[in-house]
């Protein structure tokens, strides 16, 4: 038979394990609830950060959009009823044209001597965009730029021009040049020899035999063009250069034009 004295003192040791090991439980819950309270803590201040970033990112992005701009770089073309700009930023955007400076007109038409629906110049200009005031142009063209300034006027070219184009061809014996754009919507070529200007608005083109084939008709002058444009080497007779594309093209009346032609992107 166990001595009573011994079997207490084993029963005390059992109980105190028993009370550490469910310390040790208790402690270890209490600090991964702990832990838990923490990460959801840091987890709501990160989504408190993020979304106080998002704000100060929104407001900045609202602010930059409300900026008046007051000078502007584009394409002008001028019209009796209703001269236009393209904004070279955001060349979509067309713009009526007020012109309060009162020197567009004048730039234009050293450029095109006769008037050119087509054919326009790149300029820089101070100015505001105000909404258009004229029934008439609201819905084609509902912002008008003011223009109170002119700071710049050069003749467009493969360089200088911001709105994408097919093709601009260059040619000597005689010198003309010929802009293909689809962005604009025309097709330009200039007989520089002849001091004359063929414009005509741009139609899609044809494929024939592995050349590409654009043709047009000017409805008010009443002549045609077609153009043919091959992918092979080709120099012109001023200089070095070579260029990947050979082009003619042939005006109504049997006027023909041989050159050659950079591709655009």
């Amino acid at each position: 038979m166990p001595e009573i004295g011994k079997t207490n003192s084993a029963e005390q040791n059992m109980t105190s394990r028993i009370s550490a090991l469910l310390f040790l439980i208790c402690s270890s819950l209490s600090f991964v609830i702990a832990l838990s309270g923490c990460w959801e803590v840091d987890e709501g201040a990160k989504v408190n950060r993020d979304s106080l970033k998002a704000a100060r990112d929104s407001a900045n992005a609202r602010t930059k959009d409300t900026v008046v701009r007051t000078e502007f770089e584009g394409l002008y073309n001028y019209e009796i009823s209703g001269s236009t700009f393209r904004d070279c930023r955001h060349p979509d955007s067309v713009y009526i044209v007020i012109d309060a400076s009162g020197k567009l007109k004048s730039q234009f038409e050293k450029v095109f001597p006769s008037s050119n629906v087509y054919g326009s110049i790149v300029a820089k200009v101070k100015g505001i965009l105000v909404p258009t005031v004229e029934q008439k142009f609201k819905d084609k063209y509902p912002k008008t730029i003011k223009v109170t300034e002119v700071i710049q006027v050069d003749k467009k070219n493969f360089n200088n021009t911001c709105v994408p184009y097919d093709f601009w061809v260059f040619g000597n014996e005689p010198n003309w040049t010929l802009q293909i754009s689809r962005k604009e919507g025309i097709i330009d070529l200039q007989d520089l020899a002849g001091n004359k200007n063929y414009s005509f608005f741009w139609n899609e083109p044809k494929s024939d035999s592995g050349a590409i084939i654009y043709s047009s008709f000017n409805t008010i002058r009443k002549y045609a063009i077609d153009i043919k444009i091959k992918k092979e080497k080709c120099s012109d007779t001023m200089s070095d250069t070579e260029y990947e594309y050979s082009v003619t093209a042939e005006i109504t009346g049997g006027k023909k034009f041989k050159g050659c032609a950079i591709k655009g992107k």
